[in-house]
Formats: structure tokens, C-alpha cells, sequence
């Protein structure tokens, strides 16, 4: 199935249809956009059985297809049940020398989103943003990977909203500069860091914010304590996705030599295995939804897995080579494995996510995902991911107190001599004795 490229005429014109449908969306509370949101939702999972077909159409396995569309909807569901709490007022008092003030702090729209996905989580991560960036009153315009155009016009085609609130633009590198350099709000990209670097470089000509979202290869930590076949199923569900998207990076393992042997024969049990196994979750997934699991068609290496090209073992690297590495690559999601001092390495390291003996990639909706080292980079999900999209409005107003005051504290206090003593003794008692 073949889809028309974009030029820059016809995404300026997608762009202005958004900025309308922006307006009406951001003057509406939150709690009518949940209302819509979960809507959608519902539509979503009555087509997941052909979102996840879309998606594996587009290369990915059914089982990995059904984890896109449930991870999204799940996403979906927080978003839900927290947009209201996260988004709406709150208020607080302006502090000791102004008692009488007040702040009332909420979050704006911020316009038109432009989110571009990569072919890493094809689904799931553009649909974080988007689900994001909706709840904050925001319209979005979507660019799909490539070979993932079919899922994601299907998954914004059930929106149905009054107005066109999320747009499908679909085409080339060319299209994608086009829209990084359309007059929107801000944008949000998916893809390797010299792909992001180049998207923002186009976006900083007009002054647009870009939130990134770098695909890295996923990285796995193997202690000595670890246990040894929890850790290979993990790579083995990563090794699916390698050289997927724009970066082609394939996974990387840090083993412990006192464990390096053994984790080598548990990790080829599992690459070898075929139904269900310590990594059949996605099976199961696939049969809740009535879908049925193809056999794989392809055979998977044998042989050591340091031949294996789907993934990088490293089994002598001392644990602060590691720790050198992944500085390198704030960006990555790393899961560690150790069952006594998974938490202290994990707090040792510098990463977009790290995960203790659950595997890479398990990230639900209340979770930030923070890429660390360069401005611009920024949370996507959780309380923060929706702020991101979002822009602080104060307003700082006159309350009335239970006892009104002859005027302003400072003032009054300053106005004597005396005044100026005491002020002075009641400061230093309030910093100094602290």
C-alpha cells in the first residue's frame, strides 16, 4: 500500500486546519477532553484486533503489534484518570511578606503538536505524545514511520472528534522537515539522535520547541546475583525489535565473567525457544484478543551469542566500564539484573530509564521517561509528560483573611525604626536558627 507524500503546501495547510481546531479544543475544560479521550479509548480497543494487524503488516510481530496497541491504550487509561489532577488549578498563598495574595496556577494549551514517530515502538511511543498533548488542550499532527501509515491513520481516524484534532500527514524526510518547519507550537520527535538533531536544527529556525525522544538500543545489565533466566528472557524480547526505526542499533548485554558461561546457555534456550516460554507473554496477549500467533518463518542463530548480529554480549566488561559507556548514552533504557543490589546500581547510573528485574521496556503510563545531557530533551509521560505540552498560566490575585491587614507587611514593618528591629529579629530567627 503505497501513500502520497506530503509537500510543504500541503502540510501548511494541514497545520492552519489545526490551529483551528486548536482553539475551540484548548477553550474546552479537562474534564470535556477526558470525556472524549475515553471515548476514544473504547473505540480503540473494539479495533485492536486490526490496529495490531496494521502494525504487523508493517513488519512487526503479532505478538509485539498486540503489546503496541495495549501499551497504548493503557497510556490512554492513565491519562484518564490523572489529566484532571495534573492539569487543573491549584492554588497557593505568596508567602510571609504578601499573606493577603494569592496564585492560582493552571496549564494552557500551547497551540499545534507536531509528532514524528519512528519505527522503534511504532504506536506506543507517537501515541504517548499524542495522548499527552491532547489532554493539554492541544491539536496534533502526526507523521507515521515508515511502512506504519496504514495503524496510525486507523488509530487517528477513531478519534471522531467534532473537529480535526489529530491529522495524519504522510511521506518522506522532506515531509518531515516541511513539518518541522510549519508554523506549529512545538514538536515532539522520535528517532536516532542525529535524526533529532536535524529535526530540531529546522525547528530552531523559527524558535519552535522540540521535545526529543532519542532511539537507543536497549541495554541489560547482568550481575553475578542475577537471576540468569529472567535476564535472557528480556534480551531474548529485545533481539525482535534490533535494527527496527531509523537507528539500526542492535541490543547490548553487560555480563558478569564469574556468570558470563551460564547466562550464554540461558540466553540461546530462550533465542531457540518457540510457544509458550518465559517470553510468551505476548502470546497470551495475542489469544485474549482472538488473534491468531503465525509461526515464525524465520530460523534463529545458533551458535554462540557473540556471533549472533541481533545483539552485542559483552562478558568482561568491569562494571565501571559500564557505567563509562552508558554516560555516553544518556538517552538509553537500561534493565539491570541483580538480586541483591539491582536498586544501588540502577541509582548509579545515568539513563532515560532504568529498570530493576523486570526486563527492558516496562513502562506504564505514570512513569516519566527523562532523557538526560541536553536542553530540549524532556519527560514524555507521567505527571511531567503532561506538563510538557502544557505552558504554566498564573494568576496572582487579592484574598480576603480572617483578619485584614492595615497594609502591606513589608511596609508596615519598614515604616518605624522600631518596625525595622523587629523585622530584623524575626527574620533572623525564621533563616538562621534553621
Amino acid at each position: 500500500m503505497s501513500f502520497d507524500a506530503g509537500d510543504q503546501a500541503d502540510v501548511a495547510e494541514v497545520v492552519r486546519v489545526a490551529h483551528a481546531a486548536g482553539d475551540r479544543w484548548a477553550a474546552t475544560s479537562v474534564a470535556e477532553r477526558v470525556r472524549v479521550l475515553r471515548a476514544w479509548r473504547g473505540r480503540l480497543w473494539r479495533a485492536s484486533n486490526d490496529l495490531a494487524g496494521a502494525l504487523h503488516e508493517g513488519g512487526l510481530s503479532i505478538d509485539e503489534a498486540m503489546l503496541e496497541v495495549l501499551q497504548s491504550i493503557e497510556h490512554l487509561k492513565w491519562v484518564e484518570a490523572n489529566a484532571a489532577r495534573v492539569l487543573n488549578a491549584t492554588a497557593q498563598g505568596a508567602g510571609l511578606l504578601n499573606p493577603e495574595l494569592a496564585t492560582r496556577t493552571s496549564y494552557g494549551a500551547e497551540g499545534v503538536v507536531a509528532v514524528i514517530a519512528s519505527g522503534y515502538a511504532p504506536l506506543y511511543g507517537p501515541s504517548s505524545a499524542v495522548v499527552s498533548a491532547l489532554a493539554s488542550g492541544n491539536a496534533v499532527v502526526l507523521k507515521p514511520a515508515a511502512g506504519h501509515e496504514a495503524a496510525l491513520l486507523a488509530y487517528a481516524e477513531l478519534l471522531r472528534a467534532d473537529v480535526p484534532l489529530l491529522q495524519v500527514v504522510t511521506g518522506d524526510e522532506a515531509t518531515t522537515e516541511a513539518l518541522a518547519a510549519a508554523p506549529v507550537d512545538r514538536v515532539c520527535v522520535f528517532g536516532s539522535a542525529a535524526a533529532a538533531a536535524r529535526i530540531s536544527a529546522v525547528s530552531a529556525r523559527s524558535l519552535v520547541p522540540v521535545t526529543v525522544v532519542p532511539v537507543g538500543p536497549a541495554v541489560t545489565i547482568v550481575a553475578p546475583d542475577a537471576d540468569l533466566r529472567a535476564a535472557a528472557a528480556s534480551v531474548a524480547r529485545t533481539v525482535g525489535r534490533a535494527g527496527t526505526g531509523e537507528t539500526g542499533a542492535v541490543p547490548e548485554v553487560f555480563v558478569a565473567p564469574d556468570v558470563s558461561a551460564d547466562f550464554d546457555v540461558e540466553l540461546q534456550e530462550a533465542l531457540a525457544a518457540d510457544g509458550p516460554a518465559p517470553l510468551s507473554l505476548g502470546s497470551g496477549l495475542a489469544r485474549v484478543l482472538g488473534v491468531r500467533r503465525p509461526r515464525p518463518t524465520h530460523e534463529l542463530a545458533a551458535g554462540p551469542t557473540d556471533a549472533d548480529p541481533r545483539l552485542r554480549v559483552h562478558g568482561q566488561a568491569e562494571f565501571g566500564d559500564v557505567l563509562a559507556r552508558l554516560r555516553d548514552r544518556p538517552y538509553a533504557h537500561v534493565a539491570v539484573f541483580s538480586r541483591e543490589k539491582g536498586a544501588q546500581i540502577g541509582e548509579a547510573l545515568r539513563a532515560a530509564q532504568v529498570s530493576v528485574n523486570v526486563g527492558v521496556g516496562s513502562v506504564a503510563g505514570a512513569l516519566p521517561r527523562q532523557v538526560l545531557g541536553a536542553r530540549g530533551y524532556g519527560p514524555l509521560s507521567g505527571d511531567h509528560g503532561l506538563r510538557t505540552f502544557g505552558r504554566a498560566v498564573s494568576l496572582t490575585s487579592r484574598r480576603r483573611l480572617a483578619v485584614p491587614l492595615p497594609g502591606n507587611p513589608a511596609d508596615v514593618l519598614l515604616a518605624t525604626p522600631a518596625g525595622k528591629i523587629a523585622a530584623r529579629l524575626a527574620f533572623h530567627l525564621r533563616h538562621s536558627l534553621t
